[in-house]
């Protein structure tokens, strides 16, 4: 609910944001995630390479988002697998579709298998 407080300064009506009017302000004004050629909206999840649209399934783009969350880091299956809320013997699958759909678009930076400890997204 708005409510409109007539200031005793400056003879102005100002308004009052509630809780949830609130929150709604704070993301819009939430920053892409830019890692490298990638770019993804927090708001929408859509991810861009080099300013195209990737068409990804929402399981690749969820893969994708986490591993672009922590770029740069060595990922285990167990992690990846947790923060991605499916069973650890199908993360393998969830690598290879999304390696498979970013090559078909054109991608140059693929997640990567660190034997022996988990998956990377580097350069």
């Amino acid at each position: 609910m708005d409510y409109v407080n007539i200031s005793e300064t400056s003879g102005l009506p100002t308004v009052e944001l509630d809780a949830s009017e609130e929150s709604i302000a704070l993301l819009r004004r939430v920053r892409p995630l830019r890692i490298g050629a990638y770019t993804m909206d927090a708001t929408t999840s859509v991810i861009r390479w080099r300013g195209e649209t990737l068409r990804l399934s929402q399981n690749e783009r969820q893969t994708l988002h986490v591993l672009l969350q922590h770029a740069g880091q060595i990922l285990s299956s167990e992690r990846l697998a947790a923060l991605l809320k499916i069973a650890s013997d199908k993360v393998d699958a969830q690598i290879l579709s999304l390696r498979a759909s970013l090559e078909a678009a054109g991608v140059t930076w693929l997640p990567r298998r660190a034997e022996g400890c988990g998956y990377i997204l580097w350069r």
